[in-house]
């Protein structure tokens, strides 16, 4: 099941502001990978208006713990 056009639209600009804040850190593909992971956790919601927020929340959470944390 695909993500809305809308969070999608979202979802591409949350890895272009993760990129930016992790550069250095990490690349895009694993920013990526990590938001896409942390997306298939909401797939099944009746709601998906807050889905980026909590997807950003839980991606900085992850990145900020570091490889192996």
């Amino acid at each position: 099941m695909a993500a809305p056009p809308l969070e999608q639209h979202a979802t591409a600009h949350l890895i272009a502001r993760l990129a930016k804040r992790y550069a250095g850190r990490y690349d895009e593909p694993t920013i990526r990978r990590t938001v896409e992971d942390l997306e298939r956790n909401y797939l099944a919601a009746n709601i998906h208006t807050f889905v980026p927020l909590l997807v950003e929340r839980d991606a900085k959470r992850i990145l900020d713990a570091g490889p192996g944390r």
